[in-house]
């Protein structure tokens, strides 16, 4: 920890410890809405549907990022754990504990896979 202009900050290091930043390994996480749940019905949320302004935005933002997360997922294809969410919305807030269970557990599950063929686990 150390002082600047008299507040006290938490450095990386006091969290994280001295770490070697070329020696470690990536790990980047997909949420790929192309992949769906098993279980899950991969049809979105009704109220997004009836949102044509947020689907217009949504498909502005993936136009404007698609072209630099391709690269780097065509880049780094192994470092790359894809988590499925089809059918899940952003703005998803009411999900039954049931879908969001099977989200989870299915993201828990395909991340250990992803680690262990990547002898990480």
């Amino acid at each position: 920890m150390r002082q600047v202009n008299g507040e006290h900050r938490v450095e990386v290091p006091d969290i994280m410890g001295n770490t070697d930043p070329n020696a470690a390994l990536n790990l980047g996480l997909l949420l790929d809405e192309h992949l769906p749940v098993a279980g899950v019905d991969p049809t979105p949320p009704k109220h997004l549907e009836q949102l044509r302004l947020v689907q217009r935005v949504s498909r502005l933002v993936d136009t404007m990022r698609g072209a630099q997360d391709n690269d780097q997922m065509l880049r780094h294809a192994k470092e790359i754990c894809r988590l499925p969410v089809k059918g899940y919305g952003t703005t998803e807030f009411d999900m039954s504990e049931t879908k969001m269970a099977a989200l989870i557990d299915t993201g828990f599950s395909i991340t250990m896979d992803h680690l262990r063929n990547r002898g990480l686990a």
